[in-house]
């Protein structure tokens, strides 16, 4: 049944594809858009197939723990769909009638139960895992739990973001040089492993690309037709509750590129008076004495991460006035405790903990200095986290902007490098390393042979400012190279792009030197 009903909703997309205009293009025919379709399906599979053999617990993998939540609130669905409507568009979410789907999630209320509010991840949190969830819960109207079925959607959610980013950019390139487009939205690794998988990353290429097709529109017809209009809000939209960095990161960078300007010096001049008012407006935001802070929104973040990639057990303690305290533990305490009566939480039972076991108290976003045990300890069990095996150590974000931009070079130096066989102790990491040297000298070999056009320099802009502002905020926040190499995917891909749009214009002035040399 499984394998009918995957290959049935192959065949219906496929068939879309062929009818589709959408997909019309003349370089690109509709067979081999299709081919590609099947082959990020069978990324798709693989990436299953890795996250389910990586993972010894299903519920720490990023693919299965979303989509096992999905069933829950799919459940409302034929409970009371009006239930379901809620759920899905987060109306109403305290609402008591929503509570016996939501007690039953595991990562849903993550970011609205106590563990949320003892760390702070309600505010810091960059990225909503929900729509990943609600993608899920959608598609189990048509799949019956079949997750190939998930696969098989997100693919083709996938392509056609990756299809507008082509036909965004490829009218800039000659016809010779369209190829090496095509091998970096539709072939590259991390762009095709990445993008095919029940992940955000999918959702994002689908919203990365009706959101630039959408935009270069706008900028192309000088007048703004509403449908692209719709097309760059409603993309934004999926953006900003999929990743609201990435759509933060594009809203003020498109502004920019929207206003009209002619001649090199002036489109230079524009990003470079963009970026200083960025960098002026955060130090005029943190001198000013108010609620929202960027460096404790990256502090935040960057510590929910830290705290995550170590792993350990989480129970939460009380003092001596009765109040809440987040605990860190690197062992289970389920031996080393007495059970007392449940309070406090009527969900936990309340533990009596022995005295000298070695403890770590949260206290302002990060955990204190270990601190032991004492005879009158009690707490109950929050949470647990495995240890990243990937973690590593990461600039620390302290409470002055100025540090912060200090250890942006090494941030963006981490994304470019990591994993670079030093830390590739597996097969995925290997093929990671071949990618990011393989970045490398494709960077430092189109950025010698080949100079920019003027033609093309305000698109080139603007997808490297974008890539290095996100290049930045992964390395900045990320401590995990197997989360990082996934997150800087939207940024890899636009830097990828510039780098093809640069192989059209050779430097004539360096070929004319080595024919010289060759005489």
């Amino acid at each position: 049944m499984s394998v009918v009903l995957s290959l049935f909703y192959i065949i219906v997309f496929s068939t879309l594809i062929l009818k589709w205009k959408i997909f019309n293009d003349t370089f690109l025919s509709k067979r081999i858009i299709v081919s590609l379709f099947i082959l990020k399906i069978s990324a798709g599979f693989t990436l299953n197939y890795i996250y389910s053999n990586h993972y010894n617990n299903r519920q720490d993998s990023d693919i299965f723990k979303y989509f096992d939540d999905s069933e829950h609130i799919y459940e409302s669905l034929k409970t009371n769909p009006l239930h379901f409507s809620k759920l899905i568009f987060g109306i109403d979410n305290a609402s008591k009638d929503l509570e016996p789907y939501l007690n039953k999630t595991k990562h849903w209320n993550y970011q609205s139960g106590q563990y949320a509010k003892l760390t702070g991840t309600t505010n810091s949190t960059f990225s909503n895992n929900r729509t990943i969830t609600k993608f899920n819960a959608i598609v189990r109207i048509f799949s019956f739990g079949n997750i190939s079925v998930h696969v098989i959607f997100m693919c083709f959610f996938s392509l056609l973001g990756s299809i507008l980013l082509f036909k965004s950019y490829s009218g800039l390139i000659p016809t010779k040089n369209k190829l090496m487009l095509c091998l970096v939205l539709f072939l590259a690794p991390s762009v095709l492993l990445w993008s095919s998988g029940v992940l955000k990353e999918g959702l994002i290429s689908f919203a990365m690309g009706a959101y630039i097709y959408s935009l270069f529109k706008l900028k192309k017809n000088q007048k703004w037709s509403l449908k692209f209009i719709v097309g760059c809000c409603g993309s934004l939209l999926l953006l900003s509750i999929t990743k609201y960095y990435i759509a933060l990161l594009f809203l003020p960078l498109s502004l920019v590129f929207l206003i009209n300007s002619k001649g090199t010096k002036t489109i230079v001049l524009k990003y470079v008076s963009y970026l200083f008012f960025i960098l002026i407006s955060l130090f005029a935001v943190e001198s000013i004495n108010f609620d929202f802070s960027i460096v404790n929104l990256l502090q935040n973040k960057q510590n929910e991460q830290v705290r995550i990639a170590k792993g350990g057990y989480y129970y939460v303690n009380f003092n001596q006035n009765n109040t809440q305290q987040l605990v860190r533990f690197n062992n289970d305490l389920s031996k080393k405790s007495k059970p007392l009566k449940s309070e406090g939480n009527k969900d936990s039972l309340l533990l009596s903990i022995i005295e000298g076991i070695p403890y770590e108290k949260f206290s302002n976003g990060v955990f204190s200095k270990t601190q032991l045990t004492d005879s009158a300890f009690f707490c109950y069990f929050l949470d647990s986290f495995p240890k990243a095996n990937s973690y590593y150590t990461i600039p620390t974000i302290k409470s002055n902007l100025f540090t912060v931009l200090l250890n942006v070079p090494k941030a963006i130096f981490n994304v470019f490098t990591k994993p670079l066989f030093k830390e590739s102790n597996s097969l995925l990491f290997v093929a990671c390393s071949i990618e990011n040297l393989c970045v490398l000298v494709f960077l430092f070999y189109v950025l010698i042979k080949f100079r920019i056009n003027s033609n093309n320099i305000e698109i080139i802009l603007f997808n490297v400012v974008f890539s290095m502002q996100l290049f930045a905020l992964v390395g900045l926040t990320c401590p995990v190279i197997g989360s990082l190499v996934r997150f800087k995917m939207p940024g890899l891909m636009l830097l990828l792009i510039s780098l093809s749009l640069l192989m059209s214009n050779p430097n004539k002035k360096l070929l004319t030197s080595l024919s010289k040399k060759n005489c």
